[in-house]
């Protein structure tokens, strides 16, 4: 059994090495969740995990106290117990969305086959975290992107003159558009004229 704890996506900010929590979901329902925090990041074990992309796993002696960041994470009933806090990093590549955070007591200690695990769940996440990311910014794109395809122009940040371009999209799909439009689910943006090319393979 996997006691998953809190998952927070957070963004560093190297020149007030602090960090701009986001979003901390406590998966415990008597937990209240936090949003638009501010959290020190310097010298803590989040810093470290973000900073190498590597897990760590750091082990909490009876009676010892963990990092203030950490410290809600522990339940009380374990006070005079051993145990484990796991870190992975959420992210992939260069990029590092903030991490996972995790917490065993004596009896549940983690095993290399949970830690396998919870390696793939942190690459998931971090993975569908940058695809919500990638969403937002083509959404306000979106209007930007369809003037210019309508009116074949545009103008540079900081110019004062439009520049005419020849701007042709070309977008693939596994829907029948002809169904799409018949249901009025789908409708080509107005001005445009959409060509559609069936390709079977």
């Amino acid at each position: 059994m996997i006691n998953a704890k809190g998952i927070v996506l957070c963004e560093a900010d190297k020149e007030s090495k602090q960090a701009s929590v986001y979003v901390t979901h406590y998966l415990q329902p008597q937990v209240a969740q936090r949003e638009q925090s501010r959290m020190l990041l310097a010298g803590s074990a989040a810093q470290q995990v973000m900073t190498s992309g590597e897990m760590l796993l750091t082990h909490v002696g009876p009676n010892e106290e963990p990092e203030d960041h950490e410290r809600s994470l522990f339940q009380e009933s374990w006070r005079d117990q051993s145990k484990t806090l796991t870190i992975l990093p959420l992210g992939f590549t260069l990029k590092r969305w903030g991490v996972l955070k995790l917490v065993q007591c004596q009896f549940n200690s983690f095993t290399a086959a949970n830690l396998r695990v919870l390696q793939q769940i942190a690459e998931r996440i971090a993975i569908a975290v940058d695809n919500a990311l990638a969403c937002q910014q083509i959404k306000s794109l979106k209007e930007k992107l369809l003037y210019i395809l309508l009116e074949q122009e545009f103008e540079r940040v900081g110019g004062n003159r439009l520049i005419p371009v020849d701007v042709r999209l070309i977008a693939a799909t596994n829907r029948d558009l002809r169904q799409k439009v018949a249901d009025r689910t789908f409708r080509a943006p107005w001005g445009l004229a959409c060509q559609r090319i069936s390709a079977h393979l």
